[in-house]
């Protein structure tokens, strides 16, 4: 993997999978293209796991799950 920083895909880069393995060295590479607010990625091995990076650098994680079928 390369040393410089890694883009995440937004919604409007079809071309690019917003689908990663998360790691420490993975995530901590991960930037927000400038001009584009924040970018999503979510887990391979964990579903409804999410993480989101912003512009100005703030990273967050997100755990989407069902309670009581909804």
């Amino acid at each position: 993997m390369p040393e410089s920083t890694m883009p995440l895909a937004s919604r409007h880069q079809r071309n690019l999978s917003r689908r990663i393995g998360f790691t420490i060295a993975v995530l901590q590479q991960t930037t927000c293209p400038s001009g584009k607010g924040r970018v999503w990625a979510y887990d391979v091995r964990t579903p409804g796991l999410a993480f989101m990076a912003t512009e100005n650098g703030a990273k967050s994680f997100y755990l989407y799950r069902k309670v009581n079928g909804r």
